[in-house]
């Protein structure tokens, strides 16, 4: 199913989202008649990895060429698909809500884009089934009738609007002009409502946008005509890169010389910021260094302020004693006392500066 990449649809999601579910119908009905399938979808599809490891395939998958002169550079799920079917590996479908993928498409007129590469791919690669391998026929007889029969979907969507045109042209005709109209209109969506029954059944507010469908149904068969004359460009469209450059493309050996200017540029800026770096670093630890020195010379001046603060109290201790007129054996043994309290203080001290 499709998800919007904003909001809201735009309404050429709307119409990505009519196609993906008449593709969901096909690819359903096809899996459970025959087991057969026109194409994997190349954002859905699982494969082994026997079939991607095979040289043969890698070899024939990235040189593909359109009547042996224009490269391919797209339809990679049709080609896998078509790879399976002539070389008898089984495909299976899930159709079941369990297995329901959510994708995105263009929201904007870059759709047509993408229908112009998906149109041309199917052109080439069913006409190379069905004509140039054969298998499909005889493995898949029923995709094989689906190819054939979308091979005429163009003068089936275009004989419609043209009869109409021309029983309205003619100037006594059998019906009014009116009565033409009006039929041929109930007709197409009545038809419509009943082939997208399983869309509008989750998402019921596009049956408004079913006219719209409908002239667009005319446009793409016209597309598909003009896609049928033009299958020789296969260029991607859609995606930056993904298309040769013709005359523009460089040898391998510039392309070479440039990336290893790149690297050498890489490698360079690489080394400023690893210098950068390492500046940035000695800077943080000299600022630490410093900071470290400061609270190292506090700490001293602090030590130093309190072995001041000591000797004043002894020096005051000792000349209260000698001044005072009662000397006896206390004093003696306060002195003594003091004496020894003022060599403990002047080792810690000492320690404090160590």
């Amino acid at each position: 199913r499709v998800i919007p990449l904003n909001k809201n649809f735009t309404i050429w999601e709307i119409l990505a989202s009519y196609r993906l579910s008449l593709r969901n119908i096909e690819i359903t009905a096809s899996t459970y008649i025959d087991g057969g399938v026109c194409c994997l979808s190349g954002r859905t599809a699982a494969y082994r990895t026997l079939i991607l490891r095979d040289p043969d395939f890698q070899t024939k998958f990235a040189n593909e060429y359109w009547l042996g002169k224009y490269h391919c550079h797209s339809g990679d799920d049709k080609f896998l698909t078509r790879w399976l079917h002539s070389h008898e590996w089984k495909t299976y479908i899930q159709a079941c809500p369990e297995a329901e993928l959510a994708s995105t498409f263009k929201d904007n007129w870059r759709f047509l884009k993408q229908l112009l590469r998906w149109t041309r791919n199917t052109w080439r690669s069913d006409l190379k089934s069905l004509i140039v391998e054969r298998k499909i026929w005889r493995r898949y007889p029923f995709v094989a009738f689906s190819m054939l029969d979308k091979f005429f979907n163009p003068i089936s969507l275009l004989a419609g609007p043209i009869t109409v045109g021309y029983l309205c042209s003619m100037p006594n005709g059998y019906l009014p002009t009116w009565v033409v109209l009006t039929s041929y209109f109930i007709w197409l969506i009545l038809t419509r409502l009943i082939k997208y029954i399983p869309h509008f059944i989750n998402r019921p507010q596009d049956v408004f946008t079913l006219p719209i469908w409908i002239v667009f149904n005319i446009y793409f068969a016209l597309l598909k005509i003009y896609c049928l004359f033009t299958l020789h460009i296969v260029d991607w469209g859609t995606r930056v890169g993904a298309d040769d450059q013709g005359e523009k493309e460089e040898d391998d050996s510039e392309i070479f010389l440039v990336k290893n200017e790149i690297v050498d540029k890489s490698k360079k800026i690489n080394l400023k910021s690893e210098e950068d770096e390492i500046k940035k670093i000695t800077e943080k630890e000299k600022v630490k260094t410093k900071e470290l020195k400061k609270e190292k010379i506090l700490r001293l001046n602090r030590e130093m302020d309190i072995e001041r603060g000591l000797n004043n109290a002894i020096e005051i201790e000792e000349k209260l004693i000698l001044n005072s007129n009662y000397v006896d054996n206390s004093t003696h043994l306060s002195l003594s006392r003091s004496k020894t309290s003022i060599q403990v203080n002047d080792k810690i001290v000492e320690n404090g500066k160590k």
